[in-house]
Parts: structure tokens; C-alpha cells; sequence
């Protein structure tokens, strides 16, 4: 293993504890909203993605909007919590909406990083929408959807990525090497160079949140190596997962 990576990722391991800075955003914080969209209500039925809660029908959803949930990252939490954070991947902002449904109750069994118990799931509240994401087109040669001023690129292992500048800056400074303003990911090199052009792989690295593109040799193998999930693709710049171009 080169050294480089080693001292990085060393460690940490494979699927061990990611640095606070490489953690994903993946804790909702929901404040209430003044929302100018006008009344309306709308009838659907829900289903939720596992068999260990119950579908509704004939549910009520009511605008405006009463409350923003944004995909946030946590730490110093004090005391320590007893449990530990399952690190699912990263989520995204939603604006929520009173709702109405059929009176239910049941129970779910629920580990988080504050511990294990089993909640009562009572009658449902909100209905919570996914924000469309907001980017801007340029007519640069570069993959990055995002304003020039808004990103920024990193090199990683034998790859690199674009993001908000935040985003990586923060992440660049435990992982990788970061590129100077104005340059984009060259996922053909896997370095950082005024212009870009996809990659022959596209890395995802759900335990840390971000995702890496770069040549297929020898970045195809780094992939595997450090748990991630290669695939043909294009790292977004956003969502930090690989998509189709």
C-alpha cells in the first residue's frame, strides 16, 4: 500500500471509524417555516420502503409548508450517546407539510447513536418533500455543474472529485490533496486541471460520504480495496454519489 494512503486511511481500516471531516451529512434539523405557497390540499396514499410499518390510504396533505428539514453533519455531541452512528449515507433537504392519514399505531424496533429501543409509532403529522436541487449551467469544458466561485477539486487516492467548496475543503484536508481555485476534477488522470473530462470509473465511498473518479487502472482495484463500489459514471458534485452521465 502506498504510505500516503496508509497514514490516511490506515487508521480508520477499511470500514472503521471515518474522521469527523469525512463524515457524511446524514442527521436531518427541521425548523418551522413561513411558506407564501397558497392553501391547497391534496389526497395520497403513503408506502413506506420496508414491510415494518403499515402503508396509508386516504391520506389529507395540506400547503403551505410548516417546516425545513436540512441534511446536516454532528459532532462534539456531549455526553458521548451510548450507541453508535449507523453512517446510512447522505440525505438531502425537505419541506414538510401537515398531513392527515387513517389512525394507526404500531410499534418499531430502533437503533440509532442514542441508544436501542422500540418506539410507538403513532397517528401520522407531516409528509416531508424532497427539494429539487438548484445548479447552474456554465459554458465551461468542466464536468461541474456548479458556479466556478462554488467549487472546488480534489485529488484522492489515484482520482479526484468536485464539490462545494466546503464540502471539500473540509474533506481534501484529511483525504487528499487540494486543487487550486478554478480547476476541475480530469477523471482521465484522476487529477485536478483547468478543464475536465469523465473518468473510466466513478467511485462511491458511502462510509465517508463522497465519491471519486479516475482511470481505470490502478484506480478500478483502490476502489475495491478501501470499500467503496466502483461503477461506469461520473461523480456528482452534490450528492457525492456516482450517477450516469
Amino acid at each position: 500500500m502506498d504510505g500516503r494512503l496508509a497514514r490516511i486511511l490506515g487508521a480508520v481500516g477499511i470500514l472503521g471509524v471515518v474522521e469527523a471531516s469525512a463524515q457524511p451529512f446524514d442527521h436531518l434539523a427541521c425548523s418551522k417555516v413561513k411558506d407564501p405557497a397558497p392553501r391547497a390540499a391534496y389526497t395520497a396514499s403513503l408506502m413506506p420502503s420496508g414491510s415494518d410499518l403499515p402503508s396509508a390510504s386516504g391520506c389529507l396533505i395540506k400547503t403551505p409548508a410548516k417546516q425545513l428539514c436540512v441534511d446536516v453533519r454532528t459532532s462534539d455531541v456531549t455526553p458521548p450517546p451510548p450507541g453508535t452512528d449507523p453512517a446510512v449515507g447522505s440525505a438531502q433537504r425537505y419541506l414538510c407539510y401537515k398531513t392527515k392519514c387513517p389512525k394507526q399505531e404500531t410499534t418499531l424496533p430502533a437503533t440509532d447513536e442514542f441508544g436501542s429501543r422500540v418506539v410507538v409509532v403513532k397517528k401520522l403529522g407531516l409528509v416531508c418533500a424532497p427539494i429539487a436541487t438548484t445548479t447552474t449551467t456554465t459554458t465551461s469544458t468542466s464536468t461541474s455543474s456548479l458556479p466556478p466561485a462554488l467549487s472546488r477539486c480534489c485529488e484522492i487516492l489515484s482520482g479526484c472529485f468536485d464539490g462545494l467548496e466546503a464540502f471539500v475543503t473540509e474533506t481534501c484536508a484529511t483525504l487528499g490533496t487540494l486543487g487550486e481555485p478554478g480547476e476541475v476534477c480530469d477523471g482521465a488522470t484522476g487529477t485536478c486541471k483547468p478543464t475536465g473530462s469523465p473518468g473510466q470509473v466513478c467511485c462511491t465511498c458511502p462510509v465517508g460520504g463522497f465519491c471519486f473518479e479516475g482511470p481505470i487502472v490502478p484506480f478500478g482495484d483502490l476502489c475495491f480495496e478501501y470499500g467503496c463500489t466502483p461503477q461506469l459514471g461520473v461523480c456528482d458534485d452534490v450528492t457525492h454519489t456516482c450517477r450516469t452521465p
